[in-house]
């Protein structure tokens, strides 16, 4: 009986300690009204894959994880949100099925997915007029807008070739001053025929001197069509070439440029690096250029990254699993990204990261579709919510008037072809170099839909030391080098550390910096290179959930000081960034380079119209972990021994039982005196110390209880009490006690790192 009631006690104090449920549950289960959303995934089950696609997991975790979040805090209005997964499997016809299925739900407000444009197309032509009619909202993924442009409830996640890619495109040839361009793509494809008809139809794009669309043979490029389109290209001494094709198609056209000595810069659309890699050549005469929309190259999503580090990130690998049965491992067609080709892939594996970002992708999508709805009726029903979401996506949502502000992006859409807007940045790999990086110059959008060019700001920061980390003030002291590439306009004038403190009484971030290298020539630094040593007071958002075993991100921020001089950071490669950082009391554990998107909403006082105006901003973080040596040396060991103390105070004989009372006493005094003495942190929720603590006051008035009962003279009356508090105290309950020391140190460190931590505050106490 008294272990039970001990259990239960350690239970009530765990619940305890757990986060409150949501204020909004008990309205969204008595909601009477469902409310759905339908999400389209297709799981890839082909058996020649080289690595099981993510993506389908992905979308179903952070989908699901969403609509939890909006369902703890009340719902849709007071009303439950629920969630519809159907695969297709990459049926076609699997595919307009569950297209049929989400529309005859009278409860659907909204359908999400769909990437493929070829099952796309399918659908639009067998559903299509069933789509419009529907008026519900439709937030695809399909990257051509005139795919669906007689529906007008339709949307795309993506951004429009037509409306994206081809304008950036047409601006670049026209900023390097192509005066004869070429093209070759692939005939019937139409993503090739779009981007090719693009071209020649923009009018002031140069004109294609050559234009070739080959035709596919066993899905493979007739050698003898691609050879007679190269000899014209080179006949009609173009001075670009826009290749229209992907994978293995664009390695072949790569590797058949190369072999003809063709010395014209290239475009591909995407993925320069694989392309290289499967046309097995190292580098190119001339440069190489592509569009990206997944950041940087050696950057990271910083809302993406953040998300992992909030979470448990081996509950988050998705994709770049390898399928071993594949047939390509042993004909060579598949070929492995990393040297250890059997590794279990990390969060951070290319497919795993490209997994993740389509999950956050989908689950943005859900979050802006409840963001939307906050300001509808109450009492609307399913079909006056419809047209409510797609009022807000016309407006609220609508680019230059606003944005919505998800975990992966900022989401707005274009108004006549509804598809996302995100200027794709515009990648480069130099002549006879392997590395692809930025492009000297990048677009972004104007509110007259005009393309603005900004400048590449080739940066990178050599952190030397942390020190005055102030857990309370929320800020820490860094010292650190800032590099530059000289480009003749960059200079640390430019530059505003969005961080770093503001002093309150002058107005001020007060930074000392000190100007190593101005640029130009010298015989100790590269002549292309401005170098400045930087030391001042920075901000940042700690978590102290897992205190004093925690990890923290310290980051400094950097974007564009003035509007009139924009600019987006392109960092160095991670493999070659310093990693010697001296931080007194912490341990480094990881750093990378974020880059986002932010905007300034702005209101038009005389009109009141709303617009944004967005800017890059890029972050150095690095993750550090607190050294626990100190903790256990002043906190763990020492409550270690108030607990034996206390737990031997039992065999002492009962006739002394004021002595025993009064060591345990005494022992939880110390206990709570010590709590009062270390420092603490300025934390809502429990940490893990104030949950060792809690533990330690449990044991010992625990200890005390028992202890009264066995001298109790009602009590010991009772048949066989004394064996059962003997069993209890002797044996049950340092039992007890380890399960919660298991508990509250597996919230936060490994066995590893807990034995590690032991022994050295334990070599440290007895004097190495």
């Amino acid at each position: 009986m008294l272990l039970v009631g001990a259990g239960a006690l350690f239970a009530c104090l765990s619940a305890w300690l757990a986060p409150p449920p949501a204020a909004g549950a008990d309205q969204a289960e008595a909601a009477t009204i469902p409310l759905g959303v339908t999400v389209f995934t297709s799981t890839n089950t082909r058996p020649d894959r080289c690595y099981e696609s993510g993506a389908p997991r992905a979308i179903r975790h952070f989908v699901s994880q969403e609509i939890a979040r909006i369902n703890e805090r009340g719902g849709l209005g007071g009303r439950v949100l629920g969630v519809q997964f159907l695969d297709d499997n990459l049926d076609p016809e699997k595919t307009i099925a569950n297209v049929r299925q989400a529309l005859a739900n009278k409860n659907t407000i909204a359908m999400i997915g769909m990437s493929s444009l070829a099952r796309a197309a399918d659908v639009f032509k067998a559903v299509g007029e069933e789509i419009g009619d529907s008026g519900i909202p439709f937030l695809s993924d399909i990257g051509l807008s005139g795919a669906f442009g007689k529906q007008t409830n339709v949307y795309s996640m993506r951004i429009s070739q037509e409306d994206e890619r081809i304008p950036v495109l047409t601006r670049l040839l026209k900023d390097l001053k192509v005066a004869r361009p070429a093209f070759i793509g692939i005939r019937g494809n139409l993503n090739s025929d779009t981007l090719d008809d693009g071209i020649a139809e923009t009018s002031d794009a140069p004109r294609l001197v050559a234009d070739h669309r080959i035709a596919l043979a066993d899905r493979r490029l007739d050698a003898g069509t691609l050879a007679a389109a190269i000899d014209d290209i080179k006949r009609q001494q173009a001075d670009f070439i826009v290749v229209g094709a992907g994978g293995r198609l664009a390695a072949d056209i790569l590797a058949r440029l190369a072999e003809e000595s063709v010395k014209v810069p290239l475009f591909f659309s995407f993925g320069v690096n694989r392309i290289f890699q499967l046309a097995g050549i190292v580098s190119y005469p001339s440069p190489v250029y592509q569009l990206a929309w997944d950041g940087p190259p050696d950057s990271f999503n910083a809302r993406l990254r953040e998300r992992i580090l909030r979470s448990n990130p081996e509950r988050l690998i998705f994709g770049g699993i390898r399928n071993p049965s594949a047939p390509g491992w042993k004909t060579g067609d598949c070929r492995p990204d990393d040297e250890e080709a059997d590794a279990v892939p990390g969060v951070f594996d290319t497919r795993n990261l490209f997994a993740l970002s389509l999950g956050t992708q989908y689950a943005d999508m859900v979050a802006l579709i409840a963001d939307s709805l906050k300001t509808s009726r109450p009492d609307a029903n399913p079909d006056q919510l419809r047209r409510h979401i797609l009022a807000e996506l016309k407006s609220s949502y609508a680019v230059g008037s606003g944005a919505f502000r998800g975990q992966f992006d900022n989401w707005s859409f274009r108004r006549t072809s509804r598809t996302a807007s995100r200027t794709p940045l515009i990648l480069h790999r130099p002549a006879e170099s392997d590395v692809v990086r930025l492009a000297p110059t990048q677009y972004v959008r104007l509110r007259s839909d005009e393309l603005r060019p900004i400048r590449t700001l080739y940066l990178d920061i050599d952190l030397i030391r942390l020190f005055r980390i102030d857990d309370n003030e929320k800020s820490f002291f860094a010292e650190f080098y800032l590099s530059m590439v000289d480009d003749g306009v960059s200079d640390i004038e430019h530059i505003e550390f969005a961080n770093a403190f503001l002093d309150p009484e002058t107005k001020d971030q007060p930074l000392s910096v000190r100007r190593i290298h101005a640029g130009g020539p010298s015989d100790t630094y590269p002549e292309a290179l401005k170098l400045y040593r930087i030391a001042g007071k920075f901000m940042f958002e700690p978590d102290f959930a897992r205190y004093p075993f925690d990890t923290q991100k310290f980051t400094i921020e950097i974007q564009p000081k003035y509007g009139d001089a924009p600019f987006i950071i392109q960092p160095p490669p991670a493999k070659l960034r310093d990693r010697n950082v001296d931080a007194d009391g912490w341990m480094w554990s990881d750093q990378y380079v974020g880059y986002d998107e932010d905007f300034i909403p702005i209101i038009d006082a005389r009109t009141d119209q709303k617009a944004i105006v967005p800017f890059y901003k890029g972050s150095f973080s690095w993750i550090m972990q607190r050294a626990a040596t100190d903790y256990y040396l002043r906190v763990v060991i020492p409550l270690l021994f108030i607990l034996i103390v206390a737990y031997l105070s039992i065999f002492i004989p009962r006739v002394n039982f004021e002595a025993i009372i009064t060591i345990q006493v005494t022992a939880l005094l110390s206990a709570v005196a010590l709590y009062l003495a270390i420092p603490k942190v300025a934390s809502e929720a429990a940490t893990i110390s104030d949950k060792i603590f809690l533990f330690d006051y449990m044991a010992v008035s625990l200890m005390i209880g028992l202890s009264i009962i066995r001298v109790n003279p009602w009590l010991s009356k009772i048949p066989g009490i004394g064996a059962m508090v003997a069993v209890v105290h002797i044996v049950a309950l340092p039992v007890i006690v380890l399960a919660m020391a298991a508990y509250t140190l597996g919230l936060a460190l490994t066995p590893e790192q807990s034995f590690t931590a032991v022994r050295e505050a334990l070599l440290e106490l007895l004097g190495g």
